[in-house]
């Protein structure tokens, strides 16, 4: 599977697992909050370029800590969750941005 197409399976699948692992909360004549959070490890198995300080040349030796992708989801009632997703990178790319987001609706 190329690397992207693995970043975005993952993401969605942290966001569904975030729907099967939700936690209900409720107080007596309030609303009822569904609340979930996932977690994958997204760390390459194999070397790549890092981005950061130090203008970074060569690919990376090893891991020193692993890279993550977390979800949050929040709902009340019968609407749609708010999910929040947070990657460990400085930043990702519109087309994946846009293809994670159409999987999710």
């Amino acid at each position: 599977m190329p690397r992207n197409t693995t970043t975005i399976a993952i993401l969605v699948l942290s966001a569904a697992a975030v729907t099967a692992a939700t936690v209900t909360v409720s107080a007596a004549g309030q609303e009822v909050y569904h609340v979930g959070v996932a977690r994958s490890d997204i760390t390459p198995e194999y070397p790549i370029r890092l981005s950061g300080f130090g203008s970074r040349r060569a690919e990376s030796e090893g891991i020193t800590q692993r890279i993550w992708a977390k979800a949050l989801a929040v709902s009340v009632a019968d609407e749609p969750p708010l999910v929040l997703l947070a990657i460990d990178s400085l930043g990702v790319r519109m087309p994946m941005v846009d293809e994670v987001a159409a999987c999710l609706r």
